[in-house]
């Protein structure tokens, strides 16, 4: 998710991307969790969706979510919610004010009979 590499002319749906998925569940709520090395100060998330329509059982998700955890032992808390959905190129948040954190985690609701994935995530 980290590799820098993205899809070409917006094609999320090549098989050849590398991608995380959350095949085989669908029309599920399903959640990615990044742990940072320690505290860091995040600004927003960027996400370029997989999506291999027509063919495929993956695509953009119906909604999702950015929650932090400001510590190790704290719960998760909302900085991002009713997120963009962009097909073939980057959902991007850009959150209210930086917030610290030690995790950032993306929830995400598939849409009904799909799955869904990630080709690239970036934190700013």
């Amino acid at each position: 998710l980290f590799d820098g590499v993205f899809p070409k002319n917006g094609a999320a749906y090549d098989n050849r991307q590398k991608r995380c998925t959350f095949w085989p569940h669908k029309g599920t709520k399903e959640w990615m969790r990044i742990t940072l090395p320690g505290e860091e100060t995040v600004h927003g998330v960027d996400v370029y969706w997989f999506d291999d329509e027509p063919k495929g059982g993956c695509r953009t998700p119906a909604s999702w979510k950015v929650q932090v955890q400001l510590g190790e032992m704290t719960g998760w808390e909302d900085v991002a919610t009713g997120c963009p959905v962009v097909k073939d190129g980057w959902s991007r948040v850009t959150f209210e004010k930086p917030v610290p954190a030690v995790s950032v985690r993306l929830q995400v609701t598939l849409r009904p009979g799909f799955s869904a994935g990630i080709c690239e995530l970036r934190l700013r």
